[in-house]
């Protein structure tokens, strides 16, 4: 590279017979504005595209009309500024030179006196090329990691705190309410099909990915268009097909039942959701009849010391038998069952259904057995799965309002502040965790 350029003047004043012109010495030779000018036209809009998206890449912001500008300046004629091959104070002035110098005067020949944008002009596009770029990030999985660890879209107020660059969203992509409801529906899908799920480095949660699909919806008010409510309905039905999007897509539907209700009522076809529903029974033994085992079978394993220790789910040729599993948790609910009934005025069991997938085979009971216990003037319930899974425990005044919340799926009642939630672990008995839960909650038995 031609880096000795940043040694000598920045340009030079050449006579001509209109005047006095700048000539600016760049590493590509010594040019004058029009020439610049000329060639930026000439690159057109999709080195503005590039421009935009490499300072993105490089600055991790949004670049303003004037910041990618002057990176198609600098790109094309002054490379060495973007590497880290100058001392800041060489970078700063000959970057202040390019703006001063060369940016604002072009600037003021593409939108003359008026200061207005003729689209219809090749300088017109040029700039013009600034909304596309954004509306381009508005429907892509351009995520930033807030301080409370959660990921964002870029142009989420939460972390994107430059006014000038919100001042551009509202009124670049925002005020044209029908574009950016259509990119509004691409960038949900952008969410299920981002890379940052697929990479193992980066740690996102599920639910991250669904209140970026309901700021989208907030922001663009999907749902006061038939069109753009049309266009997520099916989205969210064609995820919902695949295994690895269930429990996205359900989310999605929990956090905006009425509205999609009300579409489905007329468009039942699209409806993809197994509504979920709780039935009581008297006790875990009266429920495990349904499913048709006797808890019976079951006998805790002992280790060599004669302690008793967890079953883990064990393999049957390729597939799993969870039969076993199933009847260690059953015994373990029943225990608690039965242990809180010295305390409790009141204790219920319950299977739990929540929401899911619509599936050719319908389910009779779901994989969730609860217990419900009223201990004082509040009430517990603790949920353990039959299938490998984790436990919850919701608490709170009224009964029915934790189990109306466990229909809704599981990655929802884990974001809820009134939910405790603990992981299986293999070395231990379950109950000796659903005892922790409780102590936590200062409930000894």
């Amino acid at each position: 590279m031609n880096i000795k350029i940043y040694k000598e003047r920045m340009y030079e004043d050449v006579q001509d017979k209109k005047g006095t012109h700048r000539l600016f010495n760049t590493e590509v030779g010594k040019v004058t504005k029009t020439m610049i000018q000329k060639r930026l036209v000439e690159l057109g809009p999709n080195a503005f595209s590039d421009a935009f998206n490499r300072y993105l890449e490089v600055f991790r912001m949004i670049p303003s009309p004037k910041d990618t500008m002057v990176w198609m300046i600098i790109t094309e004629y002054y490379p060495t500024l973007t590497t880290d091959e100058l001392d800041k104070e060489t970078e700063r002035r000959w970057g202040n030179m390019v703006i001063k110098e060369i940016f604002y005067p072009i600037l003021h020949r593409f939108v003359g006196k008026n200061c207005k944008i003729d689209k219809n002009t090749k300088e017109g596009r040029l700039l013009s090329e600034y909304t596309y770029c954004m509306f381009n990030i508005f429907s892509c999985a351009v995520y930033v990691q807030g301080d409370d660890g959660h990921f964002y879209h870029m142009f989420d107020e939460r972390v994107q705190q430059d006014k000038y660059t919100l001042a551009d969203i509202n009124g670049l992509v925002y005020s044209q309410v029908k574009a950016a409801r259509d990119h509004a529906v691409e960038g949900i899908r952008s969410a299920f099909e981002c890379d940052v799920r697929k990479n193992k480095k980066i740690d996102i949660d599920p639910m991250d990915l669904v209140e970026i699909a309901n700021w989208y919806i907030r922001v663009v008010g999907i749902f006061e268009d038939p069109v753009s409510t049309s266009a997520l309905a099916k989205l969210l039905f064609e995820k919902s097909q695949n295994k690895e999007d269930r429990d996205i897509a359900v989310a999605i539907f929990e956090d905006n039942q009425i509205e999609l209700e009300a579409y489905y009522k007329h468009h039942a076809d699209l409806d993809f959701v197994d509504r979920g529903k709780y039935e009581e029974y008297d006790s875990v033994q009266a429920f495990a009849d349904v499913i048709g085992v006797e808890i019976s079978e079951f006998f805790t394993e002992k280790d060599e010391t004669g302690t008793e220790r967890a079953v883990a789910p064990k393999a049957n040729g390729e597939k799993k038998d969870n039969k076993e599993y199933g009847l260690m948790i059953l015994n373990q609910i029943d225990r608690l069952h039965e242990a809180l009934k010295g305390i409790s005025s009141q204790t219920k069991v319950f299977n739990i259904k929540p929401n899911g997938v619509k599936t050719k085979k319908a389910s009779v009971f779901g994989k969730y057995i609860a217990v419900a216990s009223k201990i004082g003037d509040e009430w517990i319930i603790l949920v353990d799965s039959i299938i490998p899974g984790a436990i919850y425990c919701w608490h709170g005044k009224s009964y029915l309002e934790g189990l109306e919340m466990y229909k809704n799926s599981k990655s929802y009642a884990r974001t809820q502040p009134d939910v405790i939630h603990k992981n299986h672990n293999f070395k231990r008995l379950p109950i000796s965790i659903y005892l922790q839960i409780l102590k936590e909650l200062n409930i000894t038995l």
